[in-house]
């Protein structure tokens, strides 16, 4: 949700150390304000200052500003102490984050994707830093329906010639005037189901463009740059969120030599932990899952993890106490809210124990683990 909340609300008030915890209200502007692309207008009163004009900045903070929306790549990770980022007019969002792609194949059509399409374009090559987002769209206005074909007409003719148009009799009689249709057809996006984008390659003869293979190497997209820690934090996320066997064997290695070489930072060594874990290795994971912990109280993985280190030991209190800790920071954890029901239970608490499975069912309905555990304590008291 704060990802989805960065590009689609403004001024967005975040509970400090919290997922997705937020005041009332969470965001004071709806969509895109106008501080988003043109700076603070607090300074703009006190000081008199110009307010920032995205299409007089150089290319590199110009089109920054449309990026940081419209550049999603396989995976994008925030420099240390960037996260919750919101960019400033003028800088570069390179300073703020590094965007990953797989190597070897252009990016499949995405819901944020427009930038990378629009580099793979022959308009783009040819026309270097003088084409930008800006050229076509006026950030302030959309075009009206009956007049959108024509509208963006008129901006392919500032380059382009009517008499270099190649279109078929057929293809003129079922698009007209619309070079869009042509050459920059809707298609589905690959990572949300049902919606369709507009493909920014601005093809000549457009065809789907071949999937990069999940396999492909994750490289810092043009213009950004990565750390051991970054590469490694690129790695771990998108072997967990996709399940990807290939990014896991990779992310391993990487985040060890980010803790080899002191790149990593706590949230490389809190996969770290958990990919210790998950091989077993808990003689590894505890003590880096604590000193994540230590540092930082918005882990909440690692307190999670920790009461069933505790819980195994034996500490009860102890495994309470830390679940109860990473619930104040992620509500959402249906399985460590079910194990502190269970713990709660088991410590005679069953009142507490109860209502904590039935939030956990609130949370996912479809939780056999909760229902399990609501039925042992429906017949315990029979």
């Amino acid at each position: 949700v704060a990802s989805c909340l960065q590009c689609h609300a403004s001024a967005i008030q975040s509970r400090v150390a919290t997922l997705n915890g937020y005041a009332t209200p969470p965001f004071q502007e709806t969509g895109v304000a106008c501080e988003r692309c043109h700076g603070a207008g607090s300074e703009h009163i006190s000081k008199g200052s110009a307010m920032s004009n995205p299409a007089k900045l150089d290319a590199g903070p110009r089109d920054s500003i449309c990026a940081q929306c419209h550049l999603s790549g396989e995976v994008r990770i925030a420099k240390p102490g960037k996260d919750g980022y919101e960019l400033k007019p003028g800088d570069l969002l390179s300073d703020y984050l590094t965007v990953f792609v797989r190597s070897g194949a252009p990016s499949e059509l995405r819901v944020t994707s427009h930038v990378e399409n629009l580099a793979q374009s022959a308009c783009k090559l040819k026309s270097g830093e003088k084409l930008w987002c800006g050229t076509c769209h006026d950030p302030h206005s959309t075009p009206d329906p009956a007049t959108k074909a024509q509208y963006f007409r008129g901006k392919c003719l500032t380059c382009h010639q009517t008499s270099a148009c190649r279109a078929s009799a057929a293809e003129r009689a079922t698009n007209g005037d619309n070079c869009t249709a042509c050459h920059m057809p809707r298609g589905p996006a690959g990572d949300i189901q049902h919606v369709v984008f507009t493909d920014h390659s601005i093809r000549r003869k457009p065809v789907p463009a071949p999937a990069p293979s999940a396999s492909a190497p994750l490289v810092p997209y043009a213009g950004y740059s990565a750390s051991t820690r970054d590469t490694a934090l690129a790695y771990a996320t998108v072997a967990l969120r996709d399940r990807n066997a290939s990014d896991r064997e990779r992310a391993f290695p990487w985040l060890q030599q980010a803790a080899a070489d002191k790149s990593a930072d706590i949230a490389a060594l809190a996969y770290l932990a958990e990919f210790y874990r998950d091989a077993n290795d808990d003689a590894r994971a505890r003590p880096l899952y604590q000193q994540v912990w230590d540092a930082d109280k918005s882990q909440y993985a690692a307190a999670a993890a920790l009461g069933a280190y505790r819980m195994q030991a034996g500490d009860v209190p102890g495994a309470i106490a830390l679940w109860r800790e990473a619930l104040k920071v992620n509500p959402g954890m249906v399985l460590v809210r079910v194990n502190l029901a269970n713990a709660l239970w088991r410590s005679g608490n069953l009142e507490e124990a109860r209502t904590m499975a039935e939030t956990a069912l609130r949370f996912h309905p479809a939780s056999a683990e909760a229902r399990a555990l609501l039925q042992q304590m429906g017949e315990s008291q029979r």
